[in-house]
């Protein structure tokens, strides 16, 4: 019965680090419409939407070890225009962040959204608006 125990213990240690794990191994632009709140990430991700509809962009991150300046940049294409400039300090432990209501009242196109760590571009994503 003890070794039952203590092997059904470790399995489920086992199954929780693997789900779990220490989060994502690099960095990902996600844009939708809507979000798993349970697991923080977007349930629909893509990268063509209507125009009139509200979008939510998260930026996922590795778990950091150290403290780091953060930035989301938006821009239409076109215009090189930037629609949103968003700032941050990523923690220890992570920096992900979660922005809703993204894209209201922006024209139709094309559209870049770029994450930076510290000054540096980490990873980018297309939008187009329809």
């Amino acid at each position: 019965m003890k070794r039952t125990v203590i092997s059904l213990t470790f399995l489920v240690c086992l199954l929780v680090s693997g789900c779990m794990g220490s989060g994502p191994s690099h960095d990902e632009i996600q844009i939708g419409t809507s979000e798993n709140q349970e697991i923080g990430y977007i349930r629909n991700p893509g990268s063509r939407f209507p125009a009139n509809q509200p979008l939510i962009v998260q930026v996922v991150t590795p778990m950091a070890k150290t403290v780091h300046n953060l930035e989301l940049i938006i821009r239409q294409d076109d215009t090189r225009k930037i629609m949103m400039d968003e700032k941050w300090q990523e923690s220890y432990g992570g920096g992900g962040r979660t922005f809703y209501q993204v894209g209201l009242g922006w024209p139709k196109g094309q559209y870049t959204l770029e994450f930076y760590r510290d000054n540096k571009l980490q990873t980018s994503a297309k939008l187009t608006l329809y």
